[in-house]
């Protein structure tokens, strides 16, 4: 079991869900998607079922970061009390208002704490105290 940590990125991270730096992503619960925070973005992977299978890029949340900053800053990901994440580097940032769908509702901070998933089908979502979905970003399935 990977060991319990905050969602970090260095800037040295391979950014890969194989590679052996383990506090930069969330498995879903069948193993098939990740969500990976990397020094330059956050995305998801989705591993092959074929032979011979490996890690894809299946989508990026929110913005690439390399518009703002070389890339070489550690990345790490935060869940606000406000129901939302925002991943920071040294000079940048980007969260949940750049991409998906926010429920104001299920997101006040009377309804914390949160947690953040990725579902068996790649969606990434985040949940308050009641299971009630404060923030979903894409369906995996539906964006191709």
């Amino acid at each position: 079991m990977p060991p319990s940590c905050g969602l970090y990125a260095p800037a040295a991270a391979t950014g890969t869900p194989d590679s052996p730096y383990l506090c930069d992503r969330v498995f879903s619960p069948n193993m098939r998607y990740a969500l990976v925070v990397l020094s330059d973005r956050l995305t998801v992977y989705e591993y092959g079922t074929g032979t011979g299978s490996s890690w894809a890029n299946l989508y990026d949340l929110g913005q690439k970061f390399t518009d703002l900053t070389s890339g070489s800053d550690d990345a790490f990901l935060v869940l606000q009390s406000s129901g939302e994440w925002l991943v920071r580097g040294d000079v940048w940032a980007s969260g949940s208002s750049d991409v998906g769908t926010a429920y104001p509702l299920n997101a006040e901070e009377a309804r914390a704490p949160f947690r953040l998933t990725v579902g068996d089908d790649g969606t990434v979502q985040i949940l308050n105290r009641d299971g009630e979905q404060a923030w979903v970003g894409p369906n995996a399935l539906e964006l191709f």
